[in-house]
């Protein structure tokens, strides 16, 4: 290629890109959206998708600080009986790093709704971030006896399974295991997918004994259903 033509690429380039708006990270961020967010957490306090949206949201524009400086305002405000402030307010602290104030928050949304496992939840994935399983486990089992819908169950016990296998309490996860399975009877999906759980913590006996209960119940092996 001539050299005169390269030289024609590259200025047209340079010409392009010094054209080319710059765009600033408060341009990506929309407040719209983020209030339509906010919105959506605010009646549905436990979407933790809708959450991790919001935070990374905030993470492209005026950032966490900004988020968790306008729930400080409302939870001292008009929001300081609003479960939902209160308990967004210490999700957020969680994210934070911020973990006293944290406690202290989800405490209190928690005294606002007694009987709603949210407040237990997110405290217990905190002791988790803390690196303190036994903690973890309790605020899991309040946040299990307060919880009725399935999916959520299901996921609190697979969690305290996991948390058991971590600390190669076998007994311990089959416990849980057991209590999901009681949950959802003769299901050669759910019994699959626990058998993946067990091979993948190495306790491959218990795997086994998963793997031959749903290929049988499934009508492809020599397993039994129970």
């Amino acid at each position: 290629m001539p050299a005169t033509r390269i030289a024609a690429i590259v200025l047209l380039g340079s010409t392009w890109l010094a054209a080319a708006p710059a765009r600033a990270d408060d341009e990506r961020f929309d407040a719209e959206a983020a209030r339509r967010y906010q919105e959506i957490l605010e009646r549905d306090p436990g979407s933790d998708a809708v959450y991790k949206r919001l935070v990374e949201h905030y993470g492209r524009g005026p950032g966490l600080a900004t988020l968790l400086a306008e729930y400080e305002r409302r939870a001292q405000g008009e929001g300081r009986s609003s479960f939902a402030v209160r308990l967004l307010l210490g999700k957020l602290y969680r994210s934070a790093g911020r973990f006293p104030e944290a406690g202290a928050e989800l405490e209190a949304a928690g005294a606002l709704q007694p009987n709603s496992p949210l407040p237990w939840a997110a405290s217990a994935e905190m002791a988790r971030r803390q690196r303190e399983p036994g903690v973890a486990a309790r605020r899991f089992g309040e946040a299990l006896k307060r919880t009725k819908d399935p999916d959520s169950r299901e996921r609190i016990l697979r969690t305290l399974a996991e948390m058991a296998l971590d600390a190669r309490d076998s007994p311990k996860a089959a416990a849980h295991l057991n209590r999901l399975k009681r949950e959802r009877p003769n299901d050669p999906f759910l019994r699959a997918e626990i058998a993946r759980l067990y091979a993948r913590h190495g306790a491959l006996d218990l795997a086994l004994g998963e793997w031959r209960w749903a290929v049988g119940c499934d009508g492809r092996g020599d397993g039994a259903c129970v």
